[in-house]
């Protein structure tokens, strides 16, 4: 699925710049009337009004396409629910621009990085380390403590051979 146009404004410039983005269609209205970008429904009514009568067709004598032009941004613009919606839907704020595609793929490279490549970096340098510097695992025994093994054996060899004479 492609980004509409505000999403692709939004993405390469960043989301200062869309305070106020509207569709092309809109945009053309609102040139094609004369008016500024934070004019309200009643001013955009009035004005379509006045436009319609000096571009109709019964009126004066031509084909119609401007008016049909005209008729069609007004729908669209109508149907969109007027400026304020356009407004509520374009106006981006500093978290919105976090849930584009791009940052949503950024935040999947930074997460695998931390949890795949670090620690198998940090595995792969723990291998290389020569085994001198690794720490002994092997404790010496004490002398009293050989003694009493030595002593437990000979216990357990006599406690063997009485049981094998009998």
């Amino acid at each position: 699925m492609t980004p509409s146009g505000s999403w692709r404004k939004v993405v390469s410039h960043g989301w200062q710049n869309c305070r106020r983005s509207y569709s092309k269609k809109v945009e053309d209205l609102y040139r094609e009337l004369h008016l500024s970008n934070d004019a309200s429904l009643t001013d955009v009514k009035q004005a379509y009004r006045r436009r319609a009568l000096e571009c109709h067709p019964d009126l004066h004598h031509n084909d119609g396409t401007e008016f049909r032009h005209l008729k069609e941004l007004y729908e669209h613009f109508i149907r969109n629910g007027g400026p304020r919606n356009v407004h509520t839907r374009t106006n981006y704020s500093e978290t919105s621009i976090f849930m584009t595609p791009k940052a949503l793929i950024w935040a999947g490279v930074l997460l695998t990085m931390v949890l795949v490549w670090y620690p198998t970096q940090l595995y792969i340098a723990n291998q290389k380390r020569p085994p001198s510097q690794e720490p002994s695992r092997y404790i010496e025994p004490s002398q009293d403590a050989a003694k009493r093994e030595r002593i437990a054996a000979i216990v357990f060899q006599k406690e063997k051979k009485s049981k094998d004479q009998k």
